[in-house]
């Protein structure tokens, strides 16, 4: 499991102790300097941003990772 599906299934399952009437669904975009080739913090920003449209097209429970296309994961 990588780091942001913990993150997200810790945020989860937080919600879900908390609020048990209340189902939670989550998209998320990430980006790192690692995973595309970012040359500034604008550009970091718009390569997580389109990950995030990318998960948000693939349905609920993504995760995208910005240029790693292979990470991707349905959670």
């Amino acid at each position: 499991m990588t780091l942001g599906e913990r993150i997200i299934q810790r945020f989860q399952n937080n919600l879900s102790d908390r609020f048990p009437q209340v189902k939670v669904s989550m998209i998320v975009g990430i980006a790192s300097l690692a995973s595309c080739d970012a040359a500034s913090a604008e550009s970091l920003v718009r390569a997580a941003d389109q990950a995030l449209y990318k998960a948000k097209a693939e349905g609920k429970n993504r995760l995208r990772v910005a240029g790693k296309v292979s990470d991707t994961a349905r959670l």
